[in-house]
């Protein structure tokens, strides 16, 4: 089952990503019991987001005067926010929690990965279109958030992962523009014969069967049958 990964910023929330559960390739016929899963979990993140957003406040409103100049503490577990606004350093509680959300995102990566490779462009079933279509969409997203992410934290624990899954889902988006083009040569050539065979329907036949032709050749000895008694009669 097919999963969306909604996250804050972690200048406005302590929670780095709010992750459900996957929707994969393989057990998406069973969407409606996941669905039901899924509101459930999505009750709890949303009570653990207001958890977080109550602990950030009182720890907003508290100054740190042992943290260096330009620094001061989101959170009692040392997460570090520049005066710019940049995550200089998560706490061990965001790093846990963005562990897990990538890797829900490289689930849904590597599901995407393995249909392109087994399904055939000129022979995909509609549902498995969609399914694709879906999932591409998903992980779309899933990287416009990184993208977020990256453009807000700066800390090297975590950037080089964010940066290096940011690559892999560009090189399987490429690859889902390659099989679409393919996909679309695809019907543009069945399309093209289907019309041609339309055509030659179309046309007259010039051609006999065989019970055409062998009449034709018992009428043509007959004729010269004919012909020659008649130039004997002559004669």
């Amino acid at each position: 089952m097919l999963v969306d990964v909604m996250y804050s910023p972690p200048c406005t929330s302590q929670e780095v990503f709010f992750a459900t559960a996957p929707r994969t390739f393989l057990n998406h016929h069973h969407h409606h019991h996941q669905q039901q899963q899924q509101q459930q979990q999505q009750h709890r993140y949303q009570h653990q987001q207001y958890e977080s957003s109550q602990q950030l406040q009182q720890a907003s409103s508290t100054t740190h005067h042992s943290m260096p100049s330009g620094m001061y503490s989101l959170s009692g577990d040392q997460t570090l926010v520049d005066h710019e606004g940049t995550v200089r350093r998560l706490s061990t509680a965001q790093r846990e929690r963005l562990s897990q959300d990538l890797t829900v995102v490289q689930t849904n990566l590597h599901i995407l990965n393995d249909m392109l490779t087994e399904l055939q462009p000129d022979a995909i079933s509609p549902d498995d279109l969609e399914l694709l279509q879906e999932l591409n969409e998903t992980c779309r997203m899933m990287q416009q958030r990184v993208a977020e992410f990256l453009s807000q934290v700066a800390d090297d624990a975590v950037t080089l992962t964010l940066i290096q899954l940011n690559d892999e889902l560009n090189s399987a988006f490429q690859r889902h523009e390659r099989f679409k083009r393919h996909r679309l040569r695809a019907l543009r050539a069945q399309i093209a014969n289907r019309d041609v065979g339309q055509s030659r329907a179309a046309l007259p036949s010039t051609e006999m069967v065989p019970s055409q032709q062998l009449q034709l050749q018992l009428l043509t000895t007959k004729h010269i049958g004919s012909s020659c008694s008649n130039v004997t009669t002559l004669i």
